[in-house]
């Protein structure tokens, strides 16, 4: 990947160097055979998938030597500080954490990204973007569509509003989905889209919704949350379901790799079975221990007991078990 064709980098790895508290570290990388240098601030570093307390230091997550995986773009390195590169988001690499380059079942939300328009409908469109030199397609809903810092309008047509013909660029966050479960094969979905200013999205204010709301959401609604956030890890792969915890809740196992597989949590509300939903069934009569899932989920943190939980299940079908499934 040569260094200056991507104004963003994926899944890259690197080591601490540097730490300036209590808000800055300094992240060395290879690119090219060559030794490079990045920026990063404590509110662009995850832990466990969420985002730092406002009132702490980054030395208290951080010692030199600590390895980071990290998305990051150009930057000016005539700074202080010599960095060639600024991290949009890193995250610790532990003993679980894959190589992601190597491993395409986890990947990252896109975050501050820019898409052109290629198609556009009165309520929905679909956005072009670049991954790692491929195009890949991105949803969007008018819903999630804001000009200026204001959402438009419920009763606007998309194709009526000033550049939004097909071709044009906006600016869009989105998280991983399946691409079955949408008419255009889209791999994602914009949490927002928006050209002009930015509007405050509650994943960019995470510190409040963490620290003063998270005891009192109900679980579904933290899963929400969570899943519907670009700066979390995400697995986009097949499993099995482990255990039906009761009619709304079940545990399956993802795979992560060949022969490895990690704990995922899914609510009914986000599981489809022949396209239909089941947000209202009892799960314990539909499901057996080892029935075949397709999973989309997020890292949860550590409170859940669960390495994931899941924005999308679709039951895959065996035909020799497809009488089971017979509403």
């Amino acid at each position: 990947m040569a260094a200056m064709q991507h104004s963003v980098l994926r899944e890259f790895v690197g080591k601490v160097v540097e730490i300036s508290p209590k808000y800055k570290a300094i992240v060395q990388f290879q690119l090219d055979n060559k030794t490079e240098r990045a920026l990063l601030w404590y509110d662009k570093l995850k832990v466990n998938g969420q985002t730092l307390p406002q009132e702490g230091s980054i030395d208290e997550y951080l010692e030199k030597d600590t390895s980071l995986k990290f998305l990051c773009h150009n930057f000016d390195e005539s700074g202080v500080d010599r960095c060639r590169w600024y991290i949009t988001c890193a995250w610790k690499q532990d003993a679980r954490d894959l190589d992601l380059k190597d491993n395409e079942t986890i990947l990252s939300g896109l975050y501050n990204c820019t898409g052109q328009i290629l198609q556009i409908a009165r309520r929905q469109g679909i956005l072009s973007y670049c991954v790692d030199g491929r195009d890949e397609n991105v949803l969007f809903l008018a819903s999630k569509v804001f000009v200026a810092g204001k959402r438009v309008s419920a009763k606007a047509s998309l194709p009526q509003l000033q550049g939004f013909e097909e071709g044009r660029s906006l600016l869009f966050d989105a998280v991983p989905c399946d691409p079955a479960d949408n008419d255009g094969n889209c791999c994602w979905f914009a949490t927002v889209v928006w050209k002009g200013r930015k509007p405050v999205m509650e994943y960019d204010d995470a510190r409040n919704v963490r620290n003063t709301k998270a005891a009192l959401l109900p679980q579904l609604t933290e899963i929400k949350l969570i899943t519907s956030n670009p700066h979390s890890l995400f697995l986009r792969s097949e499993g099995q379901v482990m255990k039906i915890v009761n009619a709304e809740y079940g545990l399956a196992l993802g795979a992560i790799k060949k022969n490895a597989w990690e704990s995922v949590m899914f609510h009914r509300s986000h599981v489809l079975l022949f396209d239909r939903s089941l947000a209202n069934e009892d799960l314990t009569t539909i499901f057996k221990e080892g029935d075949k899932l397709r999973i989309v989920a997020a890292s949860a943190p550590k409170k859940l007991g669960v390495r994931w939980v899941a924005s999308q299940v679709r039951l895959l079908i065996d035909p020799s078990v497809a009488h089971r499934f017979q509403f």
